[in-house]
């Protein structure tokens, strides 16, 4: 994580961004299920970012939101520790709500985990056969959520083949702040050769702190710990099916968010690394996740049954006591929690195509069922004022989730193809607000239970047209949508006639045009180029009382951009690269709230959506000895200037953001020692500034880790 655990390190972006890796002189093709069936990544007409995992791990990654780094037209920020927002080519979330599911689709391997779109769980990059991010609504394939596009995590599965094992420890300092170490194992176990065998990794991370809380006299505060663990089995059953189970466990806690604002209300007063903030935030997080996938081989064809379970909760606990002087002018306790918990099941049935045919194809059906709850607890406790203030509020939803999908390739000629697909999604959703009160300051002794329903319905298509004029040379346009369903407001029955019931999908329709070649044998250049037209905005409003939140369809926006990538090898062993994008993400008309105040207006930027962003990457590997290699990194990052809510407000505006990060050491084909620095020049780079209440101008900032010097282990059996 770079606010937490880890910053900026991207070989990758040179080697696979796109869809390739370096081999000698030359390059080898990486074989994607981008479109739930094995293609070459250069040779798909989809903007198409791909990284081999064993290039993630030598690269130092510790989660998905290093990505951000390292991918042309995307965005990953965690706001929360272990929890990420994705704005993928000006595409994000401008509001959650208890229902909202994210506007980008997250997989790892046949899992959704985009079931709350600012919940959506940290994954460790560790034994990882490779990532994937398809750029551009994916909503045939991926369904509900795949507006802006879909991050896949793919897992290495078990090998009955072989037995293998690998260790990784790390150990580092940070400026300023404490000394951080990590660890990782993962073993490989054939149980019965070339037929069953179990996979398990392991990782521990003691996350260093570095953010200060001096008026309460607080150092290092936002340390925490990190805990991840992966079982997986696979089973060749017979010549036909193949089984894969998979269980995977998570778990954060951390001491304070690593949000740092000023002592006083003027934002201008920052004090970078200092979080002179008057109360600690905690956090903890953990999930659980099991999938069972079954593939039956009918020749010509393959039969996909995957099974997921999901189940998150985590806390957020503030400690409020040094606020009591400052909101009731005298000396009190008070604390505030923020419970969540998500249980989402998954079901696909797919049928699909095998080989390189003529006509290739995927029909399949799908069904969600996911239960959510997210609380906000207050109590005071006044003693001067005999005041034991407790004020509870609690959103519950639940909703069922299907769609029926289809998608075909069909080449015309030996140069031309078609690709048509869409997918039917339908859900029904339930929502139940619980208000506790006993409170004068918060209101009447008494609670309310308030009831809404809402159901949904939407069709996603896609059009494709490809052309391949030479070998190594692909161009295609592509016209699709996606969708992000809706929901219904809990609301007070009739004492809020100007606030919606309910609030419908938000809809996209992105046009796109592509060109993915290959010049010369050592240098790969894929240009893309699209449009988005982005409809019924999901918002964020109040009832005129400020007692209330609600979700509203209003306004529009829309993106124009591009991006370019670029990989090669001029010499053996040199690798540079180049990833940039342009993204032109704005809001196309005035939103107003009900007081006829501007909520988002005309023109304004659509949050974390740098216009400009680039990654510069060198990586170099020579020979010492016979057996000992020399290897050296080096990777720039630099977006320009985002904000990080709708209404572009200057002290929610994050500022140019310039990462550097060099990494050198040596490597036999079984072991590897390695230094590192990232944020080499120690720069005080936000990433997510917001005001914990619209009507204080205090602001919480996220700051990328001070510099951070480690040393890596590393060794294979």
């Amino acid at each position: 994580m770079k606010t937490g655990a880890k910053a900026v390190f991207t070989l990758a972006t040179c080697i696979t961004s796109s869809g390739v890796m370096a081999a000698g002189v030359g390059f080898e093709e990486i074989v994607v299920t981008a479109q739930k069936r094995e293609q070459v990544a250069q040779n798909i007409p989809i903007s198409l970012f791909a990284a081999p995992g064993f290039v993630l791990e030598r690269s130092g990654f510790q989660g998905v939101e290093d990505l951000s780094d390292m991918v042309a037209g995307v965005q990953i920020v965690g706001g929360n520790p272990g929890k990420l927002q994705i704005s993928m080519r000006g595409v994000t979330n401008l509001t959650a709500s208890v229902q909202s599911t994210a506007a980008t689709g997250y997989y790892v391997d046949e899992t959704p985990l985009s079931a709350l779109a600012t919940e959506m769980p940290e994954v460790a990059l560790w034994d990882i056969e490779r990532v994937e991010v398809l750029r551009g609504p994916q909503g045939t394939l991926f369904g509900e959520g795949s507006m802006g596009g879909t991050i896949r995590v793919i897992t290495k599965k078990p090998d009955p083949s072989v037995f293998a094992g690998q260790v990784r420890l790390a150990a580092s300092t940070v400026k300023g702040g404490e000394e951080g170490a990590d660890a990782r194992a993962m073993l490989n176990l054939p149980v019965i050769a070339d037929k069953l065998a179990v996979r398990f990794t392991a990782g521990y991370e003691d996350i260093a702190g570095w953010t200060d809380v001096p008026d309460l006299g607080q150092k290092d505060a936002n340390d925490g710990e990190q805990k991840d663990l992966r079982v997986a089995a696979r089973w060749q059953a017979s010549e036909n099916l193949l089984l894969d189970l998979t269980y995977m466990y998570h778990d954060l806690n951390v001491g304070e968010f690593g949000e740092t604002s000023p002592g006083a209300l003027n934002p201008r007063e920052i004090i970078p690394f200092a979080g002179a903030v008057g109360f600690i935030t905690t956090h903890d997080t953990r999930y659980h996740l099991a999938n069972l996938t079954a593939t039956y081989d009918v020749g010509g064809a393959s039969i996909v049954s995957t099974s997921s379970y999901f189940d998150q909760d985590g806390d957020i606990h503030k400690e409020l006591d040094s606020q009591m002087p400052l909101f009731f002018g005298v000396p009190g306790t008070g604390f505030v929690d923020g419970p969540t918990k998500v249980k989402v099941f998954t079901q696909e049935l797919r049928v699909g195509s095998t080989g390189n045919n003529r006509l290739d194809w995927t029909v399949g059906l799908y069904y969600k069922n996911d239960k959510r709850i997210s609380s906000t607890d207050w109590h005071f406790d006044i003693p001067l004022f005999g005041l034991n203030e407790v004020a509870i509020t609690e959103d519950e939803s639940s909703a069922d989730s299907y769609a029926i999908f289809a998608d075909a390739d069909y080449q015309l000629t030996d140069q031309v193809s078609i690709q048509i697909g869409g997918r039917y999604y339908w859900d029904d959703r339930e929502f139940v607000n619980t208000a506790v009160t006993d409170s004068i300051v918060f209101g009447v002794v008494g609670g309310t239970v308030t009831t809404a329903s809402d159901s949904a319905s939407t069709f996603s298509p896609k059009v494709s047209l490809s052309w391949t004029p030479a070998e190594d040379i692909l161009v295609f346009a592509k016209v699709s949508k996606g969708f992000r369903s809706g929901g219904a407001n809990a609301l007070p029955s009739g004492a809020y006639p100007t606030a919606p019931s309910g609030y419908a999908p938000e809809t996209l329709w992105a046009y796109e045009v592509g060109l993915k070649t290959t010049p010369m044998e050592d240098v790969v250049i894929n240009v893309y180029g699209y449009y988005n037209d982005w409809t019924d905005l999901q918002l964020g409003f109040l009832t005129p009382d400020g007692l209330y939140g609600y979700t509203d369809n209003a306004g529009k926006a829309r993106a124009l951009g591009g991006e370019v990538e670029i990989v090669a090898q001029p010499a053996e062993g040199l690798t540079l690269g180049i990833n940039t994008s342009y993204t032109d993400a704005e809001i196309r008309e005035d939103v107003f709230n009900v007081f006829g105040g501007l909520v988002a207006a005309k023109g304004n930027r659509v949050p974390f959506a740098s216009k400009f962003k680039l990654a510069l990457s060198a990586n170099y590997e020579f020979p010492l000895t016979d057996t000992v290699d020399g290897v050296v990194h080096a990777t720039y990052s630099h977006f320009s200037p985002n904000f990080s809510e709708p209404e572009n407000r200057l002290d929610e505006r994050n500022g140019t953001y310039n990462q550097v990060y060099v990494k050198a050491g040596v490597k036999t084909g079984s072991w590897g020692a390695y230094l590192f620095a990232d944020n080499l020049f120690d720069r005080a780079d936000t990433t997510f500034r917001q005001r914990p209440i619209t009507l204080i101008p205090l602001v919480y900032n996220t700051y990328v880790r001070p510099r951070t010097i480690g040393l890596e282990l590393k060794a294979d059996f």
